[in-house]
């Protein structure tokens, strides 16, 4: 972690409002200028999962795997 992202994440002006976790992910993937694919290759989830989770259709997603 580098000291600018840790003042960063101190302050509570720079904590996004915009709802839940998939619209946050959406709206900084569009301000890196990334599509879909390119993040769900970065997290090792399908395109889908991405839509789902950008959408906050949780209910979409698989299961958890039950070890």
């Amino acid at each position: 972690m580098t000291s600018e992202r840790a003042d960063q994440s101190a302050t509570p002006d720079n904590h996004p409002q915009h709802g839940h976790p998939g619209a946050t992910l959406a709206a900084q993937r569009e301000a890196m200028g990334w599509s879909v694919e390119q993040v769900a290759e970065q997290l090792k989830l399908a395109v889908r999962q991405v839509v789902a989770i950008e959408a906050g259709d949780y209910a979409s997603l698989p299961s958890p795997a039950v070890t």
